[in-house]
């Protein structure tokens, strides 16, 4: 709800503001703002979701981004002041603002934060909207996982320490690296957001090189793809697991933008179907990993981790436009090869990773190694 509000009126002042400095401003706190509302929103979604319907719940999460990435091409074309651009821009958060006083705490975050009597709430009122009857009371059932929460902390852990301080936080980082599961996930999760948000903003902002005829209609297309993306790879997302998914829509998508180099010029058509399939398969492989990602972290730290990767992922983004705008014009072929190369060595990472699809969320850092066990397990077995 604050970043919300404050994204909010950060668009405000860059629409209505005539300064150059106030606006730069205004755009770094609109890209902070638009972190605190995703990441808290995406992590309660995914706590409250059932793992059978969470690839869906997930998938389905970034239709609204592709909807609007070809509402935007459409209101740029018709609307060329940029100003005005931003303030109809904002009119959907005005409208969905108030939705989110509506909305409850996530009842996992609150069991692990020891605020049961906030999280019993919250599922008695889930309990009432799904008309369901429960054979244990909710109360013994929330103390129940409360207790299970703190037995699986770390010996030694004191209830009294104050779970924020700077030191606490570090010797947090240095037990998950320390790890052996939550190694995996912390090492090799951060090149793999990073060459997908890479690739994919690279081709999302690559319309003047592509194509200098109709920089809207690419936009529009690109949305009109990524948008396509979801709604035919969340049937396959349901079924096939995370990795998969993960791995082939960047792998072949990275290769079907690298295959775009070699065409000639003057078979524009081919050029177009290589980069936006291309750019489909990216798309999905993105999409998925926003469920993917959460889901590797336990709860204790899931939105910390998340924001991590998320982190990472911007850095993808800063470096987009560099190869854009200045590689691209000294070395016409840079730009696609190199998006090819590191969104194919990218998706490499993913393979030594855990399966996430239909399995429990983790609570605890032991939950994970718990998982890290099965998997292998379960690996050997299919040997």
């Amino acid at each position: 709800m604050i970043g919300s509000i404050c994204h909010l009126m950060a668009v405000m002042l860059m629409a209505t503001v005539p300064s150059f400095p106030v606006i730069i401003t205004m755009r770094f706190i609109l890209g902070v703002m638009i972190s605190i509302m995703l990441l808290p929103a995406w992590s309660l979604a995914l706590e409250v979701t059932p793992p059978k319907h969470r690839s869906l719940v997930g998938m389905l999460m970034g239709l609204p981004y592709s909807f609007f990435t070809a509402i935007n091409a459409g209101v740029a074309y018709f609307i060329r002041t940029w100003k005005y651009i931003l303030l109809v821009g904002i009119l959907p958060g005005v409208i969905l603002l108030p939705l989110a006083f509506f909305i409850d705490e996530s009842p996992r975050w609150l069991i692990q934060k020891g605020r049961e009597e906030e999280a019993i709430r919250v599922l008695n009122r889930a309990v009432e909207l799904n008309k369901t009857e429960l054979s244990i009371p909710l109360e013994t059932t929330a103390r129940k996982l409360s207790q299970a929460a703190k037995s699986r902390e770390s010996e030694g852990a004191s209830e009294d320490e104050d779970k924020e301080t700077l030191r606490s936080q570090l010797e947090m980082l240095l037990k998950y690296i320390r790890s052996p599961a939550m190694r995996l996930v912390i090492f090799l999760m951060p090149p793999l957001w990073f060459t997908q948000s890479f690739l994919y903003l690279s081709v999302s902002i690559n319309a003047n090189n592509f194509t200098t005829s109709g920089p809207f209609l690419y936009m529009a297309m690109t949305g009109a793809m990524d948008a396509s993306a979801i709604i035919l790879t969340t049937p396959l997302a349901t079924r096939l697991g995370r990795k998969t998914m993960v791995f082939g829509g960047l792998f072949f998508g990275a290769s079907l933008v690298l295959a775009e180099q070699f065409v000639p010029a003057d078979f524009g058509w081919a050029k177009w179907v290589l980069v936006m399939v291309g750019f489909l398969l990216v798309g999905s492989a993105f999409q998925v990993n926003f469920i993917y990602g959460p889901e590797l972290f336990p709860t204790e730290v899931r939105t910390r981790g998340f924001g991590f990767l998320q982190m990472i992922s911007q850095a993808g983004f800063v470096c987009a436009p560099i190869v854009t705008e200045f590689l691209a014009k000294h070395v016409w072929w840079a730009g696609g090869v190199l998006f090819g190369i590191c969104g194919m060595l990218g998706a490499l990472t993913v393979l030594p990773l855990p399966e996430t699809q239909n399995r429990p969320l983790p609570e605890t850092l032991q939950d994970a190694e718990n998982r890290m066990k099965k998997t292998k397990s379960q690996s050997k077995d299919n040997s």
